[in-house]
């Protein structure tokens, strides 16, 4: 992955990947940190086998970020060391969806992977589940898009991890997620921002110039939003308890705000409810039944929202 001054992530990533893979076989491309805890953290995660590359420095690697870790990989490629090739942001950890549940246990994650030895096709992820800042390991689902591959059907990359990436142009649908920890606390959310869009070239305190942004489109809601704004926003989400996740990274030794908060056991509004009836969900929806969906990944994703009814069986 690359990372710019990721300082309540990085340690997080590295523990939770490393645990999962072995330091040795992580990968980060440092886009030029300022932060006096990141580059100690990465000196960290270098002694401790990660390999670190700190030539990535300017703006303009950032947005070469696909050619970069996908020239990685064919170097990679050529030792013939490696059986797959994942590419992460910061925020982004590994896990596999079991049914309606997100497992972030190694063995689960290593059995799903082994089903694609020597896939031909690109590895698509198709979900993430993204954090709540007021909701300790409750998450809500989001389409991903995202890829891996198995390392000798490699062929390239783009800036987001998004399209085919092997000769055969086609997908292999697995049941890899992220565990995605896209949300900080508002005032770090709307400073990343800032400096993000400046470094674009950007004049956020210019409301026309915000206001008409054609790219970072995701970025634009923060500065005509307020904290109590923010913070409800989450509310109106369908959250699906992942329990344990906070505990598992405090175990391995992870202390962040954002990853291991001290919030106490709050609950959001809209739960995914746990007797979730799919059958009868569908039944009640067919513009569902006729979709390609499964009915408990549209609540997820939309019903929910919609106000559907979610049926439930009776006893």
């Amino acid at each position: 992955m690359m990372q710019r001054d990721e300082d309540l992530l990085l340690d997080g990533w590295c523990r939770y990947h490393g645990n999962l893979f072995g330091y040795e076989n992580l990968f980060i491309f440092d886009n030029g940190s300022k932060t006096k805890t990141v580059k100690q953290t990465l000196e960290k995660y270098r002694r401790l086998g990660c390999q670190i590359d700190l030539s990535r420095d300017q703006m303009s690697d950032f947005t070469f970020k696909g050619e970069i870790v996908g020239n990685l990989f064919k170097s990679l490629q050529e030792s013939g060391d490696y059986d797959f090739f994942l590419p992460l942001d910061c925020d982004e950890f590994v896990s596999v969806l079991r049914g309606n549940t997100v497992s972030f246990q190694k063995t689960d994650i290593k059995d799903e992977l082994g089903r694609f030895a020597g896939c031909q096709d690109t590895i698509k992820i198709s979900d993430e589940f993204v954090n709540s800042p007021n909701y300790p390991d409750h998450y809500y689902r989001l389409n991903s898009n995202k890829t891996a591959f198995a390392a000798q059907h490699f062929d390239h990359t783009d800036h987001g991890y998004h399209t085919p990436g092997t000769m055969t142009g086609e997908w292999a649908f697995s049941s890899l997620v992220f565990i995605h920890y896209h949300n900080k606390p508002f005032t770090r959310t709307l400073s990343d921002a800032t400096r993000k869009l400046a470094g674009l070239g950007v004049d956020v305190s210019n409301p026309e110039a915000v206001r008409s942004l054609t790219h970072s489109m995701h970025l634009k809601p923060y500065f005509t939003m307020s904290e109590a704004e923010f913070l409800s926003s989450f509310d109106r989400k369908c959250h699906l308890p992942i329990p344990g996740f906070t505990q598992h990274l405090t175990d391995l030794g992870v202390s962040s705000p954002v990853l291991t908060p001290r919030l106490g056991a709050q609950r959001p509004p809209l739960l995914f409810p746990p007797d979730f009836d799919e059958a009868g969900y569908l039944a009640l929806h067919p513009d569902v039944a006729a979709s390609d969906l499964t009915g408990s990944r549209h609540y997820m994703l939309f019903g929910a929202a919609e106000g559907r009814e979610c049926a439930r069986h009776q006893t």
